[in-house]
């Protein structure tokens, strides 16, 4: 490999102890520095011994080639899913029209296309991501007639170095599921320590808020999925939507209807889910499924609080209880804590983010508002001065602006754009 590649080359791909399917993956000296010095992994409950090489290089790819577009990274691999392959090239065009000033121009180089029939040993199944947040719950009350199986994984919001926190997770995963007849699936990952988020974040993180929510975890954690899907004969995998088409429209977002629903391989679709609803109309689903369903179900939004669940202090925690207050439902019962005195403070979270110029928790906020005056009857009387301080506030959206200036300094080599953001503190990028 000459001094000064841009190559990255995948040698081998194989299974260890019949559950772990690890890479040996030599970087070019031009793109070394975006990775770190663990080998990447991923690991399952279940024997993936059998799975196609074609289909065990997407986990890799899926976190992989994003980051080889934007460093114009020649990636080379032997064999790979043809319909995963497709899915890449649309990928590509898609991060490159969310990310119009960055240049995806890295390549793949694939020597063996191939379609990975499937066993039939199984009937086709559905899956879901599942984290008993307001999105992956929205999902499943909606898909619960399937019996999808459940997807969690260790490596993602709970990191690999929080054992005690993702015993807590999977245990109520677990439980939730054998209360619904559904399997829970779990995955293991390094997914995010692979790859040095600090440089990522030095060449990059001026196009995005993080190389994760931007660009990785929507696409890196499908792609965790495709043995799991061929072992259990996964056809339809849903992925729970952050935010509706409308807003994913005007805010870059690594789960967006631009590319999610296009990713695929031999037997499984990838379809995100709950498009048309807003975050308030999730929240009123599970408020009437925790009326006629179950009446203990625990909601948990928040990776903050040092032990699992929720801290009830963030501006997330806060959007949810008063969401299922307007709808009726006492949020002291389903994970959160409430007072009046802690709802008074919410305002120092609330404001901020309400005159945000990030579109989402500004249209969010105000939907809040705009509910209240509906659903101000069934809010608990000492909760109702909050709603009338609510009620009352009138925010003017702060807009975002891009400026000639701020369009030239994003131009500037990372070094001299990080100068110019020590000197300007007031710079937003």
């Amino acid at each position: 490999m000459s001094v000064r590649s841009r190559s990255i080359r995948i040698e081998n791909i194989y299974v260890e102890e019949t559950n772990k399917v690890c890479y040996t993956v030599e970087y070019g000296s031009e793109v070394r520095k975006f990775f770190t010095d663990e080998s990447f992994f991923a690991e399952y409950e279940i024997d993936i011994s059998e799975v196609p090489i074609g289909l065990l290089g997407i986990p890799l790819l899926a976190n992989l080639m994003p980051l080889a577009w934007a460093t114009n990274a020649e990636v080379y691999i032997k064999e790979l899913d043809s319909l995963y392959y497709s899915s890449l090239q649309s990928l590509k065009q898609v991060y490159q029209t969310m990310y119009p000033d960055m240049r995806f121009a890295g390549k793949l180089h694939v020597e063996r296309l191939v379609d990975s029939e499937r066993p039939t040993t199984k009937e086709p199944r559905s899956a879901m991501f599942y984290s008993a947040g307001v999105d992956s719950l929205a999902t499943f009350i909606r898909k619960k007639q399937e019996k999808p199986y459940f997807v969690t994984i260790w490596g993602a919001d709970v990191l690999l170095n929080q054992p005690e926190f993702w015993f807590e997770l999977k245990n109520n995963v677990k439980q939730f599921g054998e209360r619904n007849e559904i399997e829970s699936l779990f995955i293991k990952s390094n997914l995010h320590t692979f790859i040095n988020e600090g440089m990522i974040s030095y060449y990059f993180g001026r196009h995005m808020s993080s190389w994760w929510h931007g660009v990785q975890h929507s696409t890196g954690l499908i792609g965790l999925v495709a043995p799991l899907a061929y072992v259990n004969n996964i056809s339809q995998f849903y992925i729970p939507s952050a935010v509706p088409t409308e807003q994913s429209k005007i805010r870059t977002h690594g789960c967006s209807h631009l590319f999610d629903n296009k990713i695929k391989w031999s037997g499984t679709h990838v379809n995100l889910e709950a498009l048309e609803l807003w975050r308030q109309d999730k929240v009123k689903l599970i408020a009437d499924y925790i009326r006629t369903e179950d009446s203990s179900l625990q909601i948990r939004v928040c990776w903050r609080s040092p032990v699992y669940g929720n801290c009830s202090k963030c501006e997330k925690c806060a959007r949810t209880a008063i969401g299922l207050l307007l709808e009726g439902i006492d949020p002291n019962e389903h994970g959160f804590k409430l007072t009046t005195e802690i709802l008074e403070g919410h305002k120092s979270v609330i404001i901020p983010a309400w005159s945000s110029h990030l579109d989402y928790a500004y249209v969010e906020w105000d939907k809040l508002k705009s509910r209240s005056f509906q659903q101000l009857g069934h809010v608990p009387l000492r909760y109702v001065p909050f709603f009338h301080w609510m009620q009352q506030v009138q925010i003017k959206r702060l807009k975002k602006h891009k400026s000639k200036l701020e369009a030239w300094v994003k131009k500037l080599p990372p070094s001299w754009f990080m100068f110019v953001k020590k000197q300007f503190k007031g710079y937003k990028v």
